[in-house]
């Protein structure tokens, strides 16, 4: 067990995505929370409208997250130890409370922007960044851009357009391009959309915008004492094999 946490305190790629993992956590405790209360709701239905918030706020830490609404909203119909003749009210108690958390961050991004951007302004750049011409499954640089000294392509996207733009402008100039993309070849965006599904277990990369093999060579965690090899692991699944024979023979001994 020693052995095993000091190999995973020095695996680069945990280390490197850190500071996303604590977002990811509370993302992930809202998600369980959201799921738990939707099943509990069929008791008190006034969980049906706590289950929203805590989908809000896993919305908030991934914008991603919001495709889980209608599979909540639907629940009550499918749930047979609930009354149908309520189903319709946890399902609006459960849309309310989602979009009143996420309400507060979509006026700010109004009054803001001066245009609506529900969640964030980067949607555009996500895109074009997934699905453009350099694509091909994890994340990848755009040439031409410093993501380091123009975080929202700002300075990138006015140096194309020849005029100042905001951020949500920056978002539709790079939803644009990825669209004209797109329709001009659809074969092949829909082969990247495959490697994708076989590429979400990829140890080096998070499917967002941040890859291990982009970023990380530059930095000590390239060298020694950190590694990027998952070599520990059937190590540590013969360990979790062994355990379980362990306690089967210690159940065989008990019983005799």
């Amino acid at each position: 067990a020693f052995v095993a946490a000091l190999a995973l305190a020095s695996f680069a790629p945990i280390v490197f995505f850190e500071a996303l993992y604590l977002v990811e956590g509370l993302v992930l405790l809202a998600l369980l929370a959201a799921l738990l209360l939707a099943v509990a709701a069929s008791r008190r239905t006034v969980l049906a409208l706590v289950s929203g918030v805590c989908l809000g706020i896993a919305v908030l830490g991934r914008g991603s997250n919001l495709a889980l609404l209608p599979v909540l909203a639907v629940w009550p119909w499918f749930d047979r130890d609930a009354p149908h003749r309520s189903a319709f009210r946890r399902l609006l108690l459960c849309v309310l409370g989602c979009l009143a958390t996420i309400a507060p961050l979509a006026a700010r991004n109004l009054s803001l922007a001066r245009r609506p951007v529900l969640l964030t302004a980067n949607v555009g750049f996500n895109l074009y960044v997934g699905n453009g011409p350099q694509a091909n499954g994890i994340f990848v640089r755009v040439p031409g851009l410093d993501l380091q000294q123009d975080p929202l392509t700002l300075r990138y996207v006015q140096r194309q357009v020849h005029h100042p733009v905001t951020a949500s402008e920056a978002s539709a100039y790079w939803l644009g391009r990825t669209r004209a993309f797109v329709r001009a070849n659809p074969g092949r965006t829909v082969r990247l959309f495959w490697w994708k599904v076989l590429l979400f277990w990829n140890r080096l990369s998070i499917p967002q915008v941040e890859g291990f093999e982009a970023m990380a060579p530059g930095t000590p965690l390239a060298h020694a004492p950190f590694w990027r090899s998952f070599a520990f692991l059937p190590l540590a699944l013969t360990g979790t094999l062994l355990t379980g024979v362990s306690l089967l023979r210690r159940r065989t001994t008990v019983g005799r």
